[in-house]
């Protein structure tokens, strides 16, 4: 009942904000720095929403998930749209404890063909809520999907990248923080050249953040999803409107997740401002609209990131919304 008047109230202030416009706007470049798909969203429309949202350069790769495997789509649909797509390997969900040597084969392989990052590794993930609609695989009996990332095949694969210039994505949340940070910061000390892409910042409030990027000068951080404020089966824009998150179906871990970066009034709070400016350089936009409900809604939420880059002093702004991504990927 307490959770329940909690979240109440603060969807009925979120909706107050549909009446209040950002004072400022950043309308630069972006780059969307992670962004995966199934073999069901076509190059077409990839196109179509990057030149809506105005966005000119597209990290992408594929979800080898049946029964919609995109790894051979995305090698066509970065052939097709050409300098608008770097396209990394491909991401599965079927690794656990540790990665299988075919994984890492394939991975390697991928890399031989073309692939210029590892799309992202599943190390800690918690469960999501079901959508009611349709049974969903995002549901594991563990109720997360866990890769101890100091594994032999996990450092096997690591090996052969180190130096190699390909960067990796590791995914991780902070629900688990006293049993998953002595194994990352052994992770990114053990391999300095190579640069690590954490999505969404692990979902982790400032302080956590603040730590790994002041440990491990190797760490970028996407700030995708974390405009979204979490309720108890969804996550919400600043303005109380679902746009295609859901949330973690472990209460308990999800109350240890830092909520959005911002405030209940759609500005950034006063830490995450720090952290912009501290770690400019670390930072970089992402989307992350890996389901259709957050593809359709792709236009919405690149909008909504511009009215929140715009409150970020420009030369700051611009680093996370392109410069980074351009350098790390080297985006020509």
């Amino acid at each position: 009942m307490k959770r329940l008047i909690k979240e109440t109230l603060l969807l009925a202030r979120l909706k107050l904000n549909k009446f209040k416009k950002p004072k400022q706007i950043y309308t630069g470049r972006l780059i969307d720095a992670m962004m995966q798909i199934n073999s069901t969203i076509t190059a077409e429309s990839i196109e179509h929403n990057m030149k809506e949202a105005n966005i000119d350069h597209m990290c992408l790769f594929s979800r080898q998930q049946e029964p919609y495997d995109s790894t051979q789509h995305v090698i066509d649909v970065a052939k097709k749209l050409g300098n608008k797509i770097t396209r990394g390997s491909h991401k599965r969900f079927d690794q656990q404890d540790d990665l299988t040597e075919q994984f890492v084969k394939d991975t390697i392989q991928s890399v031989k063909q073309g692939a210029k990052f590892i799309g992202e590794l599943q190390c800690a993930h918690a469960d999501k809520y079901d959508n009611g609609d349709n049974p969903t695989n995002e549901v594991t009996l563990r109720r997360e999907r866990y890769l101890n990332v100091m594994s032999p095949n996990f450092l096997k694969l690591m090996d052969a990248l180190d130096g190699k210039g390909i960067p990796v994505f590791v995914h991780w949340e902070i629900y688990h923080w006293e049993r998953d940070w002595p194994q990352f910061t052994q992770l990114f000390a053990r391999y300095p050249n190579i640069n690590f892409v954490w999505p969404h910042g692990g979902y982790g409030k400032a302080v956590y953040v603040n730590e790994v990027l002041n440990k491990h000068k190797n760490v970028y951080v996407t700030i995708s999803k974390r405009d979204l404020f979490f309720f108890k089966k969804t996550w919400l824009t600043y303005q109380g409107e679902y746009v295609g998150a859901w949330s973690v179906s472990n209460t308990e871990w999800q109350d240890k997740l830092g909520s959005s970066i911002l405030n209940p009034d759609g500005s950034i709070q006063r830490e995450w401002q720090h952290l912009f400016k501290r770690y400019s350089d670390k930072f970089m936009f992402a989307t992350d609209c890996h389901k259709w409900q957050r593809w359709v809604n792709y236009v919405k939420i690149v909008n909504i990131w511009r009215g929140i880059l715009g409150q970020i002093p420009i030369e700051y702004a611009e680093k996370i919304a392109f410069k980074n991504a351009e350098k790390l990927f080297k985006v020509k």
